[in-house]
């Protein structure tokens, strides 16, 4: 569920229970009345193209920008960028870490956050059916490029100095 309100036929079904001798549920969600009323909640932004394109941030040229940026990684410097976060954005509830498949927590929620006036990163690749896509020790934040400018604005003066930081920094290098 990406950009899309549903991407598979009986997504209640396949998100709960499944459908005896026709579709294996996930078992994510308790019943499908309840799966029904996640799917209500969710209002995916509408596609603009026919194609999403994501691509390496050095990759941008001249006016491009991205409109959320992601980050692929191990917890300590996942620690780093949660931290960070809630430093640049002066808030202590800076990250949300809402229920959904990896596709939505990479896509579809910061692009909404991006609407906010007060956006926030979204923590995520906690999706049982993604999960082996991606590396064992590696989960997502991802944010509208509003954020990621904030953070980038923020590096001098916080804790990316401090004598913590530097061993927790010293531990991925090694």
């Amino acid at each position: 569920m990406g950009l899309r309100e549903s991407a598979r036929p009986n997504l209640e079904y396949f998100l709960s229970c499944g459908i005896p001798g026709e579709m294996e549920g996930e078992r994510y969600i308790k019943t499908p009345e309840l799966a029904r009323k996640f799917i209500g909640m969710r209002k995916p932004r509408p596609a603009p193209a026919s194609y999403c394109v994501f691509k390496p941030i050095e990759q941008f040229q001249g006016e491009e920008k991205p409109e959320v940026v992601t980050f692929f990684v191990p917890p300590d410097i996942l620690s780093g960028l949660f931290t960070l976060t809630g430093y640049s954005l002066e808030s202590m509830e800076a990250v949300n870490t809402p229920f959904g498949s990896g596709c939505s927590t990479i896509l579809t929620y910061p692009l909404k956050e991006a609407e906010k006036e007060q956006p926030h990163a979204i923590l995520g690749m906690f999706d049982v059916s993604a999960r082996p896509m991606v590396e064992r020790d590696v989960l997502t934040l991802s944010m509208p490029f509003s954020v990621f400018l904030k953070l980038l604005e923020n590096v001098s003066g916080s804790f990316l100095g401090t004598e913590s930081w530097k061993k927790v920094r010293e531990r991925t290098q090694g």
